[in-house]
């Protein structure tokens, strides 16, 4: 009789899998086997595990939805939260293909990807909290919702249509484009959307540089069918 029961895994090996399935691709399993990227991968897994439970837990403890200043400390914490996952996002990004570029392993598209969406939801989490903490900072028009000192429950409507104005000025300001709705405010937010310019150009230089990693390894390694071509062209002449 077959055994169906999932294996045991403890929680390094949980955070190694979920490494596994977001930062791998067939070709460069050996570069999250690398020791200091896998610790700092264990570091942003286990600290977005125990931000998710604080979250879940700190507004039935506390009174954020009566007091201004509880709200104002819950915000201002987040937000400190949020730039210290930029910078671990960072570090990992640097990580990763600093491996990959020394070693000359295979670059992949897909961890381009990852790491954009991960830039993307970040840089969008923190222009969000600001707004909320100083709406001021914002030239911020047609708002779905006017800030509160306190916290207050969002409609289901509501909490999508500022999730989504703030995903898509994040990535129109990660590629330097002008979105209408937001625009910056102060310097704070000018120096922020310079922060992320600078994100996405790496990722850009990343995305250069595994195209013409992938061109070289076509020209060096031709494929079957190219190798064969003339033969099948002399057969083809002889019948």
């Amino acid at each position: 009789m077959e055994n169906k029961e999932l294996p045991k895994l403890t929680l390094l090996q949980l955070s190694s899998y979920v490494a596994d399935l977001l930062l791998a691709s067939e070709g460069d399993f050996e570069t999250i086997k690398a020791k200091p990227l896998r610790n700092t991968w264990h570091l942003f897994y286990f600290s977005i595990t125990a931000y998710v439970l604080c979250i879940l837990i700190t507004p039935l403890v506390f009174d954020l939805y009566n007091s201004s200043s509880a709200a104002l400390f819950w915000r201002s914490a987040n937000l400190v939260v949020w730039f210290y996952f930029l910078f671990l996002a960072c570090i990992l990004a640097y990580q990763h293909y600093n491996f990959l570029l020394k070693t000359g392993k295979d670059l992949r598209f897909k961890n381009i990807l990852f790491f954009f969406f991960l830039g993307l939801l970040v840089f969008a989490n923190l222009y969000f909290l600001l707004y909320f903490i100083k709406p001021g900072l914002f030239l911020y028009t047609a708002v779905p919702v006017q800030p509160a000192a306190v916290l207050v429950h969002l409609t289901l409507k509501n909490n999508f249509l500022l999730k989504m104005d703030f995903l898509t000025y994040s990535g129109c300001t990660m590629f330097t484009l002008d979105y209408p709705r937001i625009r910056s405010g102060s310097t704070l937010i000018s120096a922020l959307n310079l922060l992320e310019v600078v994100y996405g150009l790496a990722l850009v230089s990343f995305f250069i540089a595994t195209f013409v990693q992938k061109s070289d390894s076509r020209k060096r390694h031709p494929n079957a069918e190219q190798v064969v071509a003339p033969d099948a062209q002399n057969d083809a002449h002889r019948t």
